[in-house]
């Protein structure tokens, strides 16, 4: 049975929020990355694996710039023609279900989409509530639930 839309006005909710979450570093988080790296180049040096070295500087200098990087605000588009990401629609013949993460730090609405190069498309609710998203994405694409990738996880964890 295929979900129905119903007649009325048009479906729309929309809302901004930071791209990702934000979390200040302190000197000692940057300390400790430091601290990490330079016991890391040491073993590749001793080795003798200047490739691993290369691959260690060049990971460590992407961290520290990300770690740099302020989030921008983005707008969020829940529609009858799709949900909408910065100006990027993308229409639910597209997407396969969706999701809720609900932490304490802030609800996150994961789309899962069809496509094979970045399948999960995470969504900061900022002030909107699960119980409107669910009532109105329901509608379109089916709630399914969804286990939280380990990258997601760690980078919580990890304030990053």
């Amino acid at each position: 049975m295929e979900n129905q839309i119903k007649e009325g006005p048009p479906i729309q909710i929309s809302w901004s929020a930071p791209e990702f979450a934000h979390y200040e570093k302190s000197r000692g988080w940057f300390l400790g990355l430091f601290l990490i790296t330079a016991i890391l180049l040491a073993i590749a040096v001793l080795m003798k694996n200047f490739l691993f070295a290369f691959l260690i500087i060049v990971s460590v200098f992407l961290i520290y710039t990300q770690a740099k990087k302020r989030p921008r605000l983005i707008e969020f588009i829940i529609s009858e023609k799709g949900v909408t990401i910065d100006e990027k629609i993308y229409p639910y013949n597209e997407l396969h279900s969706f999701w809720i993460f609900e932490e304490p730090e802030a609800q996150i609405l994961s789309l899962i989409s069809k496509k094979i190069i970045h399948p999960r498309l995470p969504i900061p609710l900022g002030d909107k509530t699960s119980e409107e998203i669910k009532e109105v994405l329901s509608i379109f694409i089916p709630l399914k639930k969804q286990e939280e990738a380990f990258s997601e996880t760690l980078a919580r964890k990890l304030k990053f």
